[in-house]
């Protein structure tokens, strides 16, 4: 019985330290011709591993995953039209 708690815990704690979490961005423009140069910055832990424009169009999703735990910022960088 023994084991079988240990081999539980194991099992258990394992899946908690390699949680995944799944981040989503749904961009929109009101105009139709995309973001003009502005995008969003994706820091993970202190360093940025991504970068979401929408580089033309209307609308656009894009997506990043990372580990349960992990330190997550999201800066916007200014573009031409942002008020659109």
């Amino acid at each position: 019985m023994k084991k079988l708690f240990t081999l539980f815990l194991s099992v258990m704690t394992f899946g908690l330290l390699s949680g995944q979490c799944d981040y989503v961005i749904d961009m929109q423009d009101s105009w139709g011709d995309g973001w003009n140069g502005a995008s969003v910055d994706v820091s993970v832990n202190g360093t940025v591993v991504a970068s979401w424009a929408l580089g033309g169009g209307a609308t656009g999703t894009d997506q990043l995953s990372t580990l349960n735990g992990d330190a997550v910022e999201f800066f916007w960088n200014s573009g031409s039209y942002d008020g659109e």
